[in-house]
């Protein structure tokens, strides 16, 4: 990545980067084992549409996680999203 590329993306203030869904399966596998029991947080990382939260919310079970949580701020409204295995909890951030 060059700096003409880092200028335009710096210009376009929507253009963002994200890990994609094969990058996190293929590395996550090797960690199982350091996740099991743990509670993980994915701090500004919008649930509705991370593929992280994506990921550990479809492989809770296999990570044997305790819990999984995500904060989002925006102009919108900003919120945090639980999941215990069992349920779903937003709560509205002011």
């Amino acid at each position: 990545m060059n700096n003409q590329t880092l200028t335009k993306a710096k210009i376009n203030a929507y253009d963002e980067f994200y890990t994609k869904r094969q990058t996190i399966e293929k590395e996550l596998v090797y960690y199982k084992e350091q996740f099991k029991n743990k509670r993980v947080y994915l701090n500004c990382d919008n649930p509705l549409r991370s593929k992280f939260w994506q990921y550990f919310y479809e492989n809770f079970k296999e990570f044997e996680l305790k819990e999984l949580i995500s904060s989002h701020y925006c102009e919108n409204g900003s919120f945090s999203m639980s999941y215990d295995g069992e349920f779903e909890k937003v709560k509205n951030i002011d």
